[in-house]
């Protein structure tokens, strides 16, 4: 929604500051596991009205601070819900909210819901990026990059990245790739620079006495 340009968002609380403690007028609403792609992290999330935001707070053992601000102008409604669903949508890619362990202002119910809403959204758009499949997919495949659709967007794909451990991404309805990690990005005949950059180097490695 076009509102969330005037939401905060720190999805993984790169910003807060140091020990900085959940406030006590926060509310709790909820407590959860949160996946990531090592381990499983106990969170718990707390509400809280300042006079010109609704705040979601996150903590862990490992820090804790405000993963989404909604200004209280903002179009969008900061229920407790949505507040949670804002925060779920920034780190999907990058983790999954698990089990449900506490409630508080949410229940079991309402958090179920919300995981269900978005598996449902990201299984419908991989069924939409499969039937949008374009020609660059097809050549990614035939470069072993392995393209699946992300889940994003109808138009959203991720690949490996040749000679690495990260992904880049496919944007099928522009026949268009990148990867942030290694500053690649263009069409197929690109694509086919790089892997072939790509290879030329592992094997030079290999060959090294």
């Amino acid at each position: 929604m076009s509102a969330n340009q005037d939401i905060y968002f720190d999805p993984f609380l790169k910003k807060n500051e140091g020990d900085t403690a959940v406030p006590s007028d926060a509310q709790f609403l909820c407590g959860f596991v949160l996946g990531l792609s090592i381990d499983n992290v106990p969170e718990s999330a707390y509400v809280r009205h300042t006079e010109t935001h609704c705040e979601l707070w996150i903590e862990s053992e490992y820090c804790r601070g405000v993963a989404v601000a909604v200004p209280k102008t903002s179009s969008v409604t900061p229920s407790p819900s949505v507040l949670m669903d804002l925060h779920f949508r920034s780190i999907i890619g990058y983790a999954w909210p698990e089990s449900f362990e506490k409630a508080g202002l949410m229940t079991e119910a309402e958090y179920t819901a919300i995981i269900n809403t978005i598996k449902a959204e990201r299984e419908a758009a991989r069924e939409a990026a499969q039937k949008n499949r374009t020609e660059i997919i097809d050549f990614a495949e035939e470069l072993g990059l392995h393209p699946r659709p992300t889940g994003g967007g109808p138009n959203q794909w991720a690949a490996n990245c040749p000679g690495t451990n990260h992904h880049l991404f496919i944007v099928s309805s522009t026949s268009s790739f990148g990867c942030g990690y290694c500053c690649r990005k263009g069409g197929p005949d690109e694509l086919r620079t790089f892997v072939e950059d790509r290879r030329k180097r592992d094997e030079e490695r290999r060959n090294q006495p």
